[in-house]
């Protein structure tokens, strides 16, 4: 999820909301584009797989981030984990 705005033009992605529901084995592929073109059509974009494996401890994995778009800027990521305990240790 990414900051509430009224449109897209006057939004950014600078800081995004990652939701986590820990319980099972996930994965998922994070695109980032410019928001405003096709360019993604053409494989103008940013890649970033995220993964979660739970053994007796959750792993959580952010992976490099893969392929640029021109205005790219930094996005900071903000974790939100909805479980019953709470975390002892986030490293």
């Amino acid at each position: 999820m990414r900051k509430y705005a009224s449109s897209i033009e006057k939004g950014d992605n600078n800081t995004l909301m990652l939701h986590v529901y820990p319980g099972a084995n996930g994965h998922f592929n994070l695109i980032e584009d410019d928001g405003t073109s096709n360019d993604y059509l053409r494989g103008v974009y940013a890649s970033t797989i995220i993964e979660m494996k739970k053994f007796r401890k959750i792993y959580f994995e952010n992976k490099s981030c893969e392929g640029n778009f021109p205005g790219m800027n930094k996005t900071e990521m903000d974790m939100h984990i909805h479980s019953i305990e709470m975390p002892r240790k986030v490293c």
